[in-house]
């Protein structure tokens, strides 16, 4: 049974309080969010140039991935054996999300350049102080303007063959919750944003191993941060499609239905 009314709009504080209620116990969330929060640390830490990039990529993939086998919790029966990995993965969603993270990677960029930051200033600690508010503004206006259209997401992971307006108009009545839910979510990996540059401050302030080691601590809890806020924001996505559409997963071939009680 969905913890979900299908005949009730769901609160954001449902869905959202859900997520992080589940997210501990979730071996699916671990088995992903360490591994990538120690990769793409040691990136930024030894790779600079690459690891903005590698994160955006890295975590549309990702919430593709958790997008499937929440709404779908036996998708891996569902692949043909032989099919290719790329065949895996919903290229429009994919697409919609690496569109989404261009603009949180180049809009806080502008607005730094804007003020006179250059990129030497942002390894520095007023810098990256700087650079955490343009992040914060830009992730708050991006999730309030394009915040109705995120069912295009779990919509398009289903094989649902909408356009972002479906998606929106799809919305309709529940556009106040998902937005919530996009700007909660945005909380948290400013919060994370936070905490990461508090932990290099604090890194280097006691005087632990030097060099882009404390830039590698940062990141992973930065990371680490952002994997929860995409975990949520997986989670009540699929919730709240669920909620809208009532959409089911079909059958497997060879399953065959219980009969209605009701027929």
């Amino acid at each position: 049974m969905s913890m979900i009314d299908g005949n009730a709009t769901p609160l954001a504080g449902h869905v959202l309080g859900e997520a992080l209620r589940r997210f501990l116990g979730d071996k699916m969330f671990w088995s992903y969010a360490v591994p990538l929060a120690l990769l793409l640390a040691a990136l930024s830490a030894f790779l600079p140039k690459h690891q903005t990039v590698a994160a955006t990529i890295a975590f549309c993939f990702t919430l593709d991935h958790w997008l499937k086998r929440m709404l779908v919790p036996d998708w891996d029966k569902r692949i043909p054996a032989k099919a290719k990995w790329m065949q895996s993965f919903s290229w429009a969603s994919v697409g919609f999300c690496l569109l989404y993270g261009l603009g949180l990677m180049l809009l806080p960029l502008a607005l730094a350049f804007s003020v006179g930051l250059g990129f030497r200033s942002l390894t520095e600690v007023g810098g990256m102080l700087a650079l955490i508010v343009f992040q914060s503004i830009t992730m708050i206006v991006l999730a309030a303007v394009f915040g109705s259209a995120l069912l295009f997401l779990p919509a398009r992971v289903v094989g649902l063959d909408w356009n972002v307006g479906d998606a929106v108009r799809s919305a309709a009545g529940l556009r106040g919750t998902i937005i919530a839910v996009a700007l909660t979510c945005s909380a948290i990996s400013i919060g994370g944003m936070v905490l990461g540059l508090a932990t290099i401050v604090g890194w280097n302030i006691a005087r632990l191993a030097g060099g882009p080691w404390s830039i590698f601590a940062g990141r992973a809890v930065v990371v680490f941060v952002d994997m929860l806020a995409l975990y949520v924001v997986a989670h009540s996505l699929s919730r709240l499609f669920v909620a809208r559409t009532r959409w089911t997963p079909p059958p497997l071939p060879g399953d065959h239905p219980e009969p209605s009680l009701t027929a």
